[in-house]
């Protein structure tokens, strides 16, 4: 069970990684007002969402107990990423404000779990 938790963990920190790359990618076109959220976007924080979820239920299959407090904090943080990239994917431009918000929430998700 280990493994599965440790390969799940991996792929979580890549799904990481690709959202908060793209997302700061995006910084540079939004000077000329030509950002956009793409599908790498979506897909990695879906991806976000169902590695987390295994995290969670591979804790409880071994009989753990997660803080459920800091799982829901975490969970209510990235739905809202997931609210904006739902929202402003369909848009043709997407603010510099938008993509610091989705920034910012993402390394707050991240601290959340480091330091709590």
């Amino acid at each position: 069970m280990e493994i599965l938790r440790n390969i799940i963990l991996i792929l979580h920190f890549l799904c990481f990684g690709a959202l908060l790359g793209t997302t700061i990618a995006q910084f540079k076109p939004a000077k000329n007002g030509s950002a956009v959220i793409s599908g790498g976007m979506l897909h990695s924080a879906i991806g976000l969402l169902l590695t987390g979820a295994g995290l969670v239920g591979i804790i409880y299959a071994t009989g753990g107990e997660p803080n459920n407090l800091k799982i829901g904090v975490k969970l209510a943080v990235l739905l809202v990423i997931v609210g904006l990239i739902v929202f402003f994917r369909k848009k043709e431009n997407v603010s510099a404000v938008v993509l610091g918000a989705m920034s910012s929430l993402l390394v707050l998700n991240v601290t959340l779990e480091v330091i709590w």
